[in-house]
């Protein structure tokens, strides 16, 4: 592989940069990446759980800046592999590129305080109005110990008795007179849990695969109500694990479709009917 060369002109302080020597800063953590088409991708994790899709020659020049090679020493190291490019261009692509994503630190404490003003803003949702209902720490507690659920002994119990559910209210309990008289205000709190449900489902899948889910919160997506959940470690799992993570919330809101379709059952409640239909 190779990278233009250009032989630009450097200012004073520019010098003083490219001799500078940079390091990864320490807990920053590589996955491979499953996903990549026709070629080697990789996350980069920072320990604040930030995560970045980077190129395999991406990783290869982030781990060798250790903060003992000068930014010469990388371009040497990479010219053996026979990857040309110039230390400008290497000292650009660490500023312009990795700078920003706050991932690097300098041995020069003023180029520290000039990466962290050049660093990307805050990527935002597209709430208009968001709230955290259930903060981290509490999910973190709740998700691991749902987790059983997606073990294939319970996946198979769990489907058979979904599918009995849906036949116990679709064919036992699908006159009117088992909803009419649900109390409104009862549905839509009964609504509100199943959604939740849906959100630890998602939740309890990335604990599943080793993650680490963030917190529930609700707010006005486009100007739609709507619950979330933070689920962003999915992107360092594979294909088929970020696929369960996605189908996660179905699942668990199905599992609530069975108990109150059985508590509906056996204390002939309408209103866990009426939230089934």
């Amino acid at each position: 592989m190779s990278l233009p060369r250009r032989d630009n002109h450097l200012s004073h302080s520019d010098t003083k940069a490219v001799q500078n020597n940079y390091r990864l800063k320490e807990g920053c953590e590589f996955y491979p990446y499953d996903g990549a088409i026709d070629k080697e991708e990789f996350i980069v994790r920072t320990p604040d759980k930030r995560q970045f899709r980077i190129s395999a020659l991406s990783k290869d020049i982030l781990q060798r800046l250790d903060g003992t090679k000068s930014l010469e020493d990388v371009v040497c190291e990479l010219e053996a592999r026979a990857i040309s490019i110039s230390t400008n261009d290497l000292h650009n692509l660490v500023l312009q590129q990795y700078g920003k994503l706050n991932i690097l630190e300098s041995t020069d404490a003023q180029l520290n305080e000039q990466n962290n003003q050049n660093q990307l803003p805050e990527v935002k949702l597209p709430f208009l109005l968001h709230w955290n209902l259930i903060p981290e720490k509490q999910v973190a507690w709740i998700a691991p110990r749902l987790k059983f659920l997606y073990h294939k002994v319970s996946v198979v119990a769990g489907l058979i008795l979904i599918v009995l559910a849906h036949f116990l209210v679709y064919y036992q309990h699908s006159s009117l007179s088992h909803v009419s008289n649900a109390a409104s205000l009862w549905v839509l709190v009964l609504c509100l849990v199943s959604v939740l449900c849906h959100e630890f489902g998602h939740a309890a899948a990335v604990a599943r695969y080793g993650g680490s889910p963030g917190h529930i919160g609700f707010g006005l997506y486009l100007l739609l109500p709507s619950f979330y959940a933070d689920v962003s470690e999915i992107w360092r799992f594979r294909r088929r694990e970020r696929m369960v993570v996605d189908l996660g919330g179905v699942y668990f809101q199905q599992l609530s479709f069975v108990i109150f379709a059985l508590l509906g059952h056996y204390f002939s409640a309408p209103a866990f009917f009426a939230v089934c239909f």
